[in-house]
């Protein structure tokens, strides 16, 4: 590893200088990655492919970043159990609707999907809807995590836990049925 001396600008601080080199050193790391894949492919995507690729990532950083996200070992954990096993997150999964996602290799569940150390008392009855729909999980959890239109911008996930939940279940019928 190589120190390197930055002079901190006037109107900036130390913390905001590094977090700025950070970002520049993790986007250049990033990108040296996504080169060496696109150079393998036959053809390259299109700018707009790799748009809504990004747009899609910031989208999963949001959800951990504001929601947070469980492990299946810290499930199983919050259940009583124990973290080496697994399929209690599988098994609510299929007994209560959960919703997960991967990332780096780790399946992980929404906080949102959860209250008092169980599943949400109102989760299945917000998912169903659009899982009858043909939704697929991680579609949902997008979904759930950007702002809608019918509710002033703010994310449906936003008001899973409050007096808003019927508004919300409304929102999801109508999604489920193609009404805007």
């Amino acid at each position: 590893m190589t120190t390197v001396e930055v002079t901190v600008p006037a109107g900036m601080s130390a913390d905001a200088v590094r977090r700025l080199v950070a970002e520049i050193a993790s986007s250049r790391t990033a990108a040296a990655r996504v080169t060496s894949v696109l150079q393998a492919e036959q053809s390259p995507p299109g700018p707009g492919v790799a748009a809504q690729l990004a747009a899609v990532e910031r989208l999963w950083r949001h959800l951990i970043d504001r929601y947070g996200a469980y492990t299946s070992a810290e499930i199983a954990l919050m259940r009583g159990a124990d973290p080496k096993n697994r399929s209690v997150a599988t098994n609510l999964a299929k007994t209560h609707g959960l919703v997960g996602f991967t990332r780096a290799g780790a399946k992980l569940y929404p906080a949102f999907e959860f209250k008092s150390g169980g599943v949400h008392p109102a989760w299945r009855q917000l998912v169903e809807p659009l899982q009858a729909a043909g939704w697929e999980g991680e579609d949902i959890l997008l979904w759930l995590v950007s702002p809608h239109p019918a509710l002033s911008e703010r994310e449906p996930a936003s008001l899973i836990d409050t007096a808003e939940i019927e508004a919300l279940r409304t929102i999801v019928e109508n999604e489920a049925r193609g009404i805007w």
